[in-house]
């Protein structure tokens, strides 16, 4: 009982000290996807992101900076979107992987295999405002979050991912 204390209290010193971020829809329990900061400078960070389940929104979106993502357990599914909104890609990534994306490549996880996906992202500078698509319509995240989080959220069935303790860290 004791190793499982100790080993409790260090994921949460880890999970402090590296800024994990939980994402969830409204009301559930386990979290969509756990991001931990490995490095921050003006000109880069290095995340690691552990997927559980879909992207929380029914959205895609887009990100403020270019990235690498470098896959390293696991597999997801991505949708792919044109700024019309409609889908023009949909494919399993399985690891390993190496992936560049332009921040303005606009996409969402649909889904991930039954083990989720842990991936290492190393991010290059700002380079515009986060964005979520709805159809055509290019909404900034935090008005999206504000306005459409629970009225846009994917309401589908999450189930705990094999071999993953899913600690609550929530900032």
């Amino acid at each position: 009982m004791r190793e499982a204390t100790v080993a409790s209290s260090l994921r949460l010193i880890r999970d402090s000290w590296l800024h994990r971020v939980d994402y969830r829809v409204d009301g559930e329990t386990l979290p969509r996807m756990s991001k931990w900061r490995l490095v921050a400078t003006p000109l880069f960070q290095i995340f690691v992101h552990r997927f559980y389940g879909p992207d929380w929104s029914q959205d895609p979106h887009d990100h403020p900076a270019d990235f690498v993502s470098i896959g390293l357990a696991g597999s997801y599914v991505e949708a792919v979107y044109d700024e019309s909104g409609g889908v023009v890609d949909q494919k399993t990534w399985r690891a390993p992987w190496f992936r560049r994306f332009p921040a303005r490549h606009i996409h969402r996880t649909v889904g991930v295999g039954p083990k989720g996906a842990l991936t290492v992202c190393f991010v290059g500078p700002i380079r515009q405002s986060w964005s979520f698509y709805i159809g055509s319509e290019q909404i900034q995240s935090r008005d999206y979050v504000k306005s459409f989080r629970s009225k846009r959220a994917d309401k589908g069935a999450l189930k705990p991912v094999a071999t993953t303790h899913h600690d609550s860290v929530t900032k």
